[in-house]
């Protein structure tokens, strides 16, 4: 009995957690084309008064892809604040419908836990400051998604 039991406690288990894998690797692979939405409005518009918000924007986004194999939790909370600064960001700017950015209910669902404390190394960061982000290429120097 107690056997039967743990079995079913473990198939459980393993099919929520790839479950809840394959909806936050969703969530930062989507806040990724955001990203580059978002950049390319930048660039259209010239706008340079949103430049410190999308370098964070940005840093977050590789904090979540950084944690994704080691701390989900971590991840989603840091992936959850890229997609609601770039739906905040499209809301004011775009004209197109972002139902396809809308958080959906399983994201909504993922385990997040509040960690401010940067993942990134100094060369990260730095990489990320020097970034020309009115460069289209120069995203390309980032890891912004998972594999």
């Amino acid at each position: 009995m107690k056997l039967k039991l743990l079995s079913a406690f473990c198939v459980f288990f393993i099919s929520y957690h790839a479950q809840t894998n394959t909806d936050l690797k969703g969530l930062i692979n989507k806040n990724s084309i955001a990203i580059h939405s978002i950049q390319k409005h930048l660039m259209s518009q010239l706008n340079s008064e949103y430049i410190t918000t999308f370098r964070l924007l940005l840093q977050n986004q590789e904090s979540a892809v950084k944690t994704f194999k080691i701390n989900e939790s971590n991840s989603a909370y840091f992936a959850m604040l890229v997609r609601k600064e770039c739906l905040n960001f499209l809301k004011k700017t775009s004209n197109n419908s972002l139902s396809y950015f809308a958080i959906t209910e399983n994201e909504r669902n993922l385990p997040l836990i509040k960690n401010e404390t940067s993942f990134l190394s100094e060369e990260d960061l730095k990489t990320i400051e020097n970034l020309d982000l009115f460069n289209p290429q120069q995203l390309k120097n980032l890891t912004l998604t998972v594999q």
